[in-house]
């Protein structure tokens, strides 16, 4: 990310975002597997924070990708009317 967005980006976390603890750390995750959340510099961190279903299961599980893979490839969606 450009230095100085990055620095706007993290001054406007800082200013708007409510945190419970410490303060953020400076870091864009990209991605999660398993156990990990993988930050934009490519670093695997051990993922000591994820709740509800990552907690038990680890980020992207096989068989949830594709229960919810197999769901979103038929679900429609209707108006209010309907």
């Amino acid at each position: 990310m450009d230095t100085f967005w990055d620095d706007v980006f993290w001054h406007d976390v800082e200013r708007h975002v409510v945190r419970y603890g410490a303060s953020f750390t400076p870091r864009i995750i990209e991605s999660a597997a398993g156990s990990y959340v993988h930050d934009s510099d490519g670093a695997a961190i051990l993922d000591f924070t994820s709740g509800q279903m990552s907690a038990v299961l680890g980020h992207a599980h096989p068989d949830i990708v594709r229960a919810v893979s197999r769901s979103v490839a038929s679900w429609t969606t209707c108006s209010a009317g309907c």
